[in-house]
């Protein structure tokens, strides 16, 4: 025989759930601090009142991230406005053991144009929920206001045309002029 008490723990427990807040995804550019492949320190201040496309990813999805970042790129250039537009990877490294940072930090591109953010504690991954074993797209406005999302792996015109239309619709709202 249950008592009262018993069988009021499970709805109390639901309703104690029900209550608690789901831990949402950021639609903002979040505030950060973090060295990219450079060790140079970029923060969300260095792109302040400019359009960023972040590609983030794990080690699984880099692969994705830096075959959609040329395709964008090569896609977009040309576009007026093509100059206020900042693409910006992530490389969620989480879980890397202290031992071989180095390694991992040394197989990062060198190309100086296109900066790697190096989130050893996943806090951008964890801010934006990166799609796992993919590369995660992300849009932000000038005032920061992420306006595009999209969870890609091979290069497909599917997904493709979406983001390319988000970013041509902004760099128009915008004006297209450089700073």
């Amino acid at each position: 025989m249950t008592t009262p008490v018993r069988r009021s723990v499970p709805w109390m427990l639901l309703a104690l759930l029900a209550a608690t807040p789901a831990r949402s995804q950021e639609t903002t550019l979040v505030p950060f601090s973090l060295k990219d492949q450079f060790d140079q320190v970029r923060t969300r201040d260095d792109y302040r009142g400019r359009i960023v496309m972040m590609i983030g990813s794990d080690r699984k999805g880099s692969k994705y991230s830096r075959v959609w970042r040329k395709a964008l790129a090569d896609s977009l250039r040309g576009d007026p406005g093509f100059e206020r537009l900042t693409f910006l990877g992530v490389a969620d490294t989480r879980g890397v053991p202290f031992l071989i940072k180095g390694m991992v930090k040394g197989k990062m591109p060198r190309d100086s144009t296109y900066r790697i953010l190096l989130d050893w504690k996943g806090e951008l991954a964890k801010a934006y929920r990166f799609d796992k074993a993919s590369a995660t797209v992300l849009l932000f406005g000038p005032e920061g206001a992420e306006v595009h999302r999209s969870g890609v792996q091979d290069l497909e015109p599917g997904p493709m045309g979406p983001i390319l239309r988000a970013v041509r619709s902004l760099l128009a709202s915008v004006g297209g002029a450089g700073e």
